[in-house]
């Protein structure tokens, strides 16, 4: 229910307001978001603090569902959040990206890690290859797919002829 309740307020701010649209221009363009009057530093240090504010939350979360507070607890999810984040369509430059596509990312993550281990035998140990794997192949889709060039040669040498 929190989770729900979270991501339905980071949907309203992001994507229903005018802060979100604010945070949108600064990651697209920041010279061009002050040259349009927004006050950048304030909108940069306002999602740096919802940031905390989240990780604070997420922590707490994590703690109380596994009853036990270490320095590292969340240390090993690291891969499986940025996976979701990239998979989910935000761009690591900035101005692009959407809650809903993080939520079903972070459902595919969570159904890669609870499943694999379930179907196919997969020890827990090497529930991270696979996930990196994802992030290899996202980030090189990408990359790819931005390449004009190369997008053209892969087209022109893979086209099926009839």
């Amino acid at each position: 229910v929190i989770y729900a309740g979270l991501i339905v307020l980071c949907y309203i701010l992001l994507h229903k307001t005018k802060y979100g649209r604010k945070i949108y221009l600064v990651g697209v363009n920041q010279q061009a978001a002050e040259y349009s009057g927004i006050n950048t530093r304030l909108v940069i240090m306002s999602t740096y603090l919802l940031t905390g504010m989240g990780a604070a939350i997420a922590g707490v979360l994590l703690t109380a569902n596994v009853d036990s507070a270490k320095y590292n607890l969340g240390s090993t999810f690291t891969l499986s959040i940025i996976t979701a984040v990239v998979l989910g369509g935000t761009l690591s430059t900035g101005g692009k990206g959407s809650i809903i596509g993080t939520t079903l990312a972070s459902l595919v993550i969570l159904i890669m890690r609870y499943g694999l281990p379930i179907s196919f035998g997969v020890s827990t140990q090497n529930l991270d290859l696979p996930i990196g794997i994802l992030l290899l192949i996202i980030v090189s889709g990408r990359a790819i797919a931005a390449n004009v060039q190369l997008t053209t040669w892969i087209r022109q040498r893979f086209s099926f002829k009839s």
